[in-house]
């Protein structure tokens, strides 16, 4: 089954970051550097790129993932 990946923003200026939720439970941060999201997951692998991007990357290695992720 999918995970549900959300992005809430906690800060819009100057700096632009808030939290990510996977499945209803907070599981990193992201924040946006030299126009690109950049956004780690448990302590784990950094995923950088559009929005789109990187939650692709983070369904991608949820999906592979035996226990970091899920």
């Amino acid at each position: 089954m999918a995970s549900k990946i959300e992005l809430y923003v906690t800060d819009h200026l100057p700096a632009q970051k808030g939290w990510i939720m996977i499945d209803g439970r907070n599981r990193g941060e992201w924040r946006v550097i030299d126009n690109q999201v950049v956004a780690q997951v448990d302590h784990g692998p950094v995923f950088q790129g559009t929005i789109k991007e990187v939650i692709a990357q983070i369904e991608v290695a949820s999906s592979n993932a035996t226990n970091t992720l899920n």
